[in-house]
């Protein structure tokens, strides 16, 4: 890391929430965007499962990240038997083009933000994959909108996987229906 970030605590209020406003705002959206995904794969999940909306709430709450809402995906569509080949595709799509969008997400999203000796905003990115890697790095607004972006590519994406998975499903199993959000208060 070559140049020492400031914390925007240093900063008067004013001038830290006018720098990181915007960023706050670009990753807000693409963490919504994220979780956007999340629910539609939930939803898919719920639907093979055979179970209601809040049973199905109750078990994919409990999955900590898309990796392994993606294995759950593929299993419950193999144990139906579905089309060998399409769950070929549905695995390169979440191990190709998912995953280097959920470590371009996580980043942005875990990363604190500072505001560098020049006024302007960085992202201080640590992580430690076997090896450290530490770096300031420069442009973290176009990450953001990248990341938001990319993501809205994968939600199209997944729904049109999510389209022939079902089509791929035998015809002795029930087709479920394309998910539809039902929230309801719990009964007493």
């Amino acid at each position: 890391m070559t140049e020492e970030p400031k914390n925007p605590g240093d900063l008067d209020a004013t001038t830290t929430q006018e720098l990181l406003e915007p960023y706050y705002i670009s990753i807000g959206q693409a963490a919504v965007a994220w979780a956007s995904l999340e629910f539609q794969i939930n939803a898919v999940i719920w639907s093979l499962a055979g179970i209601s909306q809040q049973q199905g709430m109750c078990l994919t709450s409990q999955l900590p990240n898309i990796q392994s809402r993606a294995r759950a995906l593929l299993s419950l569509f193999r144990t139906l038997g579905g089309d060998e080949a399409v769950a070929v595709k549905v695995n390169k799509f979440f191990s190709n083009e998912v995953s280097a969008v959920a470590l371009l997400r996580n980043r942005i999203v875990h990363d604190p933000l500072a505001v560098g000796d020049k006024g302007n905003v960085v992202r201080i990115s640590i992580t430690a994959d076997k090896t450290l890697n530490a770096k300031l790095v420069e442009e973290p607004l176009a990450e953001a909108n990248t990341a938001y972006e990319r993501t809205k590519e994968l939600m199209s994406g997944f729904d049109l996987l999510r389209k022939e998975m079902m089509a791929a499903l035998p015809a002795s199993v029930k087709k479920p229906a394309a998910p539809q959000l039902v929230v309801r208060p719990p009964e007493d």
